[in-house]
């Protein structure tokens, strides 16, 4: 399994390609996870994201955006429980 540096690593690298638009890029990839049946893939990504909101309040999700990827907040929720 991936480090907390590795994600921490990682979510650095998508904000500097992506700037404030990293996070929908993350949410993006988590989702090709679930498509592509990659579970840990998608767990991976789920991290990255989260990171992403907490490592730097300015880059907020857009209103919405998390409503409009229901997939992603089941993810979430399953790798929680």
């Amino acid at each position: 399994m991936i480090t907390d540096a590795e994600i921490a690593r990682l979510s650095r690298e998508l904000l500097h390609e992506h700037g404030a638009g990293a996070f929908a890029e993350a949410i993006k990839r988590a989702d090709l996870m679930l498509d592509y049946g990659d579970e840990e893939g998608r767990l991976i990504w789920v991290r990255i994201v989260d990171e992403i909101r907490n490592a730097n309040s300015s880059v907020a999700a857009p209103p919405g955006l998390e409503a409009a990827t229901p997939r992603l907040d089941r993810a979430r929720r399953a790798s929680e429980g």
